[in-house]
């Protein structure tokens, strides 16, 4: 079975392009306008989801608190966090809140399904070219 995203951005444009291209690249997507919405979608979600696509900047709830949700509601989902803000700032953050990756945007849609490929491999190498980061 194709694994499962849930995608969470509140701008339309950037949720729906994201989940053209994840569903071309042969994902099932679940699409989130908001933190509470995404919350909701996992609460339901009849299986697990393998990733979590999330943007820093949500406008209804803290990135920092729906992340905590989403890890209640199934620990080992994976994270990816997308921002156009500078990585210097957004990185240190990321890495204390178990955050699994980082994609800067604008981003083209082979660059996050490549993204999304990577961090759900079973074994990922940990060196500077391979990093998440």
């Amino acid at each position: 079975m194709r694994p499962l995203i849930l995608c969470v951005d509140d701008d339309p444009l950037v949720r729906d392009v994201t989940q053209a291209a994840l569903e071309r690249g042969g994902y099932r997507v679940l699409p989130a306008a908001s933190g509470a919405e995404a919350s909701s979608i996992l609460e339901q979600a009849a299986e697990n989801v393998s990733l979590a696509i999330l943007d820093w900047s949500l406008r209804d709830i803290p990135t920092a608190e729906v992340i905590t949700r989403l890890k209640t509601l199934q620990p080992g989902l994976k994270i990816l966090v997308t921002s156009g803000h500078d990585r210097a700032a957004v990185v240190p953050w990321i890495a204390k809140q178990r955050i699994d990756g980082f994609l800067p945007k604008p981003y083209l849609p082979k660059q996050l399904v490549q993204r999304v490929e990577w961090m759900l491999r079973p074994m990922r190498p940990c060196t500077a070219s391979g990093s998440a980061f």
